[in-house]
């Protein structure tokens, strides 16, 4: 009988002794944070665009959130 258990090959085995020591990059960091303003800033200025299609409308529209949208 054979066993159905699946077993890692060597090449996917990790070890845990630090030999490979990885870098953090902080530039992704940073990335993720303008990234997350940026959808804020969407989120935000959408419902004063006149253009643009959203679920809610303020009663006065901007031009300038448009530009910046």
């Amino acid at each position: 009988m054979t066993s159905n258990t699946m077993v890692p090959s060597d090449s996917m085995k990790q070890t845990k002794s630090g030999d490979q020591k990885s870098e953090r990059l902080y530039y992704l960091d940073w990335l993720r944070v303008l990234l997350i303003f940026g959808v804020f800033l969407f989120h935000v200025l959408s419902p004063f665009a006149p253009l643009q299609p959203w679920h809610i409308k303020n009663a006065e529209q901007s031009v300038a959130a448009m530009a910046i949208l």
